[in-house]
């Protein structure tokens, strides 16, 4: 098996399950870098768990700017936070706008025709492509923009539409 090269490539099989791994002497090498990669490890698991917390609360802050929640002329807006979680709800609603929109293309694990091919065929318009084409996409759009008007009168005027 060691000596068994697949034609065609660059790739040889290993001999060992684990020799991919970076292996290093047991020796004060071996205790350093431990340590190296364990204080790495620590840096990334605290500086990801921050940033969703962070991300959270920038939720949190647009959620509360909109909530019923009363508030007075003297409350301070925090404006970073607030156009980061707008900036995450309108990356997230555009992602599920063309998700909708792709998904509607395929048609039970087929690829959709080519156009060449839809030009001759006459297409019937099905529920799931008007759904996926239309409904759905014109209700984010439209419930994203109330949001947006209501976000906006809460920030920008102090009165409440009614």
């Amino acid at each position: 098996m060691a000596d068994s090269k697949i034609p065609g490539s660059g790739f040889q099989p290993q001999s060992k399950p684990g020799a991919s791994r970076l292996t290093v002497p047991n020796t004060v090498l071996g205790l350093l870098f431990n340590t190296v990669k364990l204080l790495v490890q620590a840096c990334a698991f605290f500086l990801v768990s921050k940033s969703i917390h962070s991300l959270v609360h920038s939720l949190d802050a647009v959620y509360d700017t909109v909530g019923r929640r009363s508030r007075t002329k003297f409350e301070r807006v925090e404006w970073g936070r607030l156009v980061l979680g707008v900036t995450l709800l309108v990356g997230w609603h555009v992602l599920l706008v063309k998700l909708s929109i792709l998904s509607s293309d395929f048609s039970v694990g087929k690829e959709v025709l080519d156009e060449e091919e839809r030009v001759g065929k006459s297409t019937k318009l099905s529920w799931g492509r008007l759904l996926g084409r239309v409904v759905i996409p014109a209700v984010l759009i439209l419930a994203g923009a109330g949001f947006a008007v209501r976000l906006a009168c809460r920030l920008f005027f102090f009165h409440e539409f009614i």
